[in-house]
């Protein structure tokens, strides 16, 4: 099996994934790793002074590539069709994107929302899918590639 090995000193796959998204979650917000901000249960990785920042570090362009689906709020099984069975997984993107949307419009305020993505893939998908409603217009996209 293959190790990956990062500038960050990890040695495995899911480690050095889980470290690249921290250090992209510090690089966009300008705040460190361990702190999060909560609107309503839901979690947004910082606060501007302005609006309220989510990173969606490297790591999400695999996934476009197979199951993009709105998931049950019921259940955490779907059936994927590319799978071709029920298979359980975290809420995705799209989903995330709306109940964020959802607890900040709750708080009777407009708060903005910012969504700074270091993929250009995922990027691009998000953004078109923005164009077709199938993504909330209230959340800004940036293309924000990792230092």
């Amino acid at each position: 099996m293959h190790k990956n090995i990062d500038p960050h000193g990890t040695n495995n796959d899911l480690e050095a994934t889980l470290t690249r998204n921290l250090y992209y979650k510090e690089q966009v917000t300008g705040v460190p790793i361990e702190y999060s901000y909560y609107v309503n249960g839901k979690e947004f990785d910082g606060f501007d002074g302005f609006a309220l920042v989510d990173a969606k570090g490297p790591g999400y362009a695999f996934r476009i590539k197979s199951d993009w689906s709105k998931e049950p709020f019921t259940t955490p099984e779907r059936f994927s069709e590319t799978k071709g069975k029920m298979i359980k997984e975290k809420k995705g993107l799209i989903d995330i994107g709306k109940e964020q949307v959802e607890a900040v419009r709750a708080t009777g305020t407009d708060t903005p929302i910012q969504w700074h993505i270091a993929e250009k893939e995922t990027f691009d998908v998000l953004r078109e899918k923005q164009d077709w409603g199938e993504f909330p217009a209230e959340i800004e996209l940036f293309y924000t590639p990792p230092n």
